[in-house]
């Protein structure tokens, strides 16, 4: 009888296995759109409140923000201050979405210059639930608008090109299979340009990433496009290099034009094109 019962479990985890295996890769969900399932997330979600470590502990907190519906800002720690308010309105000209769908907390911290290192971030986002993010900006690092654009770009890019830790195991390992469930533009671009090692493996410079700190990993790699996509013009059909592709792909992207106008239109054009000098590095 021990022995039926013995088979019957093993059975029934066999069946079961493959069932969890799935449930993270994009093909699982064929007719589940990316915003819908975030949407089922949000739900399960909404009434914790997040204290994340990497927030709560960083350096010279000035203050941490909970996101509340309708992009209001509610101070947990710290003081509220009209300027965090100024960089928080800022952030938000930059999406189309409102951004408690992404974010669940806002962090401004001040690090002085003489606590500084030069591997310390501007700014930073952290993943505070599955899908959602709180960001932290250094408001000693953002020291110009120019400084303080491309940090709000960059770490929004984070936050519009989710990658999952599966990931970056797969880019580690040198396998491309069972891509984990995120945005399509973002298996696009690892198939395209980081999986079987194709990232890391070639000769990384100029011609490749927008600058060398999108040579870390493909996150990094995603929001520096992205940074650089927002700043520059439309790359030129002779341009061949790997970096002018990445752009073009988010040139081809309807969704991704549409927020590029979106912030032109909110920021203003002429704005845009006074930060590019300052930024000249992101238009080579």
């Amino acid at each position: 009888m021990l022995f039926y019962i013995r088979c019957a479990l093993f059975l029934l985890i066999a069946l079961a296995a493959p069932l969890r295996a799935e449930e993270t890769t994009l093909e699982s969900a064929p007719s589940q759109s990316w915003s819908k399932y975030v949407e089922s997330e949000l739900k399960k979600i909404e009434s914790k409140r997040y204290r994340h470590p990497a927030l709560v502990n960083v350096p010279s907190l000035e203050a941490l923000y909970k996101v509340l519906p309708r992009d209001k800002l509610e101070v947990e720690i710290g003081t509220e201050s009209p300027r965090h308010q100024e960089i928080w309105q800022g952030l938000r000209k930059l999406s189309k979405e409102p951004l408690n769908r992404y974010l669940t907390s806002f962090a401004i911290y001040h690090r002085q210059d003489s606590a500084k290192t030069k591997d310390d971030p501007m700014a930073f986002v952290t993943e505070t639930s599955p899908h959602m993010f709180g960001m932290a900006i250094d408001l000693g690092y953002a020291k110009s608008e120019a400084q303080l654009l491309i940090a709000l770009l960059h770490e929004y890019g984070h936050v519009l090109f989710p990658v999952p830790f599966e990931m970056l195991q797969l880019i580690a390992a040198c396998e491309s299979d069972d891509v984990p469930f995120t945005k399509p533009f973002v298996v696009n671009f690892f198939k395209k340009y980081w999986a079987d090692c194709y990232g890391p493996a070639m000769e990384m410079n100029e011609f490749t990433h927008a600058t060398p700190h999108a040579r870390i990993n493909i996150g990094e790699d995603l929001a520096e496009t992205w940074t650089s996509f927002i700043l520059c013009g439309r790359p030129r059909e002779e341009d061949r290099r790997i970096i002018a592709d990445k752009r073009r792909m988010m040139w081809h992207d309807a969704d991704l034009v549409s927020r590029r106008a979106l912030i032109y239109r909110r920021l203003g054009t002429r704005y845009i094109v006074e930060m590019r000098s300052p930024a000249w590095y992101y238009c080579l």
